[in-house]
């Protein structure tokens, strides 16, 4: 779990809270940076998103978000595991598709991603995940958009609801 202190440190540039679904999961936050440009003021916050675990952010309505996410070997080497077999980076398993999936229309394994003005604490029942990965964001490896809501982008591996089996990590570096 990420350790608290280190949440509040990370509150007044990006990240207010960070929750995984599997307490087992050690966090490992990679890079929190915040900058001035001609644009204005932008942070980056990067971390490892486990395969058997979802993240959220808090995000602005009306402000953007580019998402990056990649295999590092700070996370795991090979990227996301589903059930164990299959290692795929942020882009999923090429060909497999599941109807029972988080989002049907994108690969097992792919970074999905969706907004809500729920704020879940801790872990997520899977009646709760398809609630708020209604019609999920297909994330990728790189994506830019913009906030419709002042509340969350949770992010999770695109799976049927087995994520015991998962192994294994992703690096995600999100930038507003």
């Amino acid at each position: 779990m990420l350790n608290p202190r280190i949440v509040i440190a990370m509150s007044a540039l990006f990240l207010v809270g960070l929750n995984f679904g599997c307490a087992n999961n050690e966090t490992i936050v990679l890079h929190n940076a915040a900058s001035d440009s001609a644009e204005g003021k932008s942070s980056t916050l990067g971390w490892c998103l486990p395969g058997n675990a979802y993240g959220k952010i808090p995000v602005q309505a009306g402000v953007s978000y580019k998402i990056k996410a990649r295999i590092a070997d700070q996370c795991h080497p090979k990227g996301w595991a589903i059930d164990r077999q299959a290692f795929s980076g942020p882009a999923g398993v090429p060909n497999y598709f599941h109807d029972k999936a988080i989002q049907p229309a994108a690969v097992v394994g792919t970074l999905v991603g969706q907004f809500s003005h729920e704020n879940v604490q801790g872990r997520i029942n899977e009646k709760t995940a398809r609630r708020i990965f209604h019609n999920a964001l297909i994330i990728r490896d790189q994506y830019v958009v913009t906030s419709p809501v002042n509340g969350y982008l949770y992010m999770i591996c695109n799976d049927t609801w087995s994520y015991h089996d998962n192994v294994g990590a992703i690096e995600i570096s999100v930038t507003r």
